[in-house]
């Protein structure tokens, strides 16, 4: 089993789009459902996700591991939820203090 997994990393990081197929498969429901909790707003979180394969596409060559893959997964989700609630806080904060 391990030696397919790291057959599909390596597939994956040669940029075998199956390969990124199946990691997408993998991870995207459970990134979903935990934006949706955090977010209340179902299609922001699947934006994020969204967000979140796409880098990870970017970075492909340097993943070194499954285990980096998953880490690399849920810091990229973090950094796109933070920023979006930063840019959401701010765009409130602007709108609430508008001249009359």
């Amino acid at each position: 089993m391990e030696s397919s997994s790291g057959d599909k990393l390596v597939s994956f990081r040669n940029g075998d789009e199956g390969a990124f197929r199946y990691y997408y498969d993998l991870y995207y429901n459970a990134l979903c459902l935990f934006g949706l909790r955090m977010l209340k707003e179902e299609e922001v979180a699947e934006d994020i996700v969204q967000d979140v394969f796409v880098n990870l596409w970017k970075a492909r060559e340097a993943i070194e591991s499954t285990l980096h893959l998953k880490m690399l997964n849920l810091i990229c989700y973090n950094l796109q939820l933070a920023n979006y609630s930063v840019h959401q806080n701010s765009t409130a904060y602007l709108c609430s203090n508008r001249l009359p």
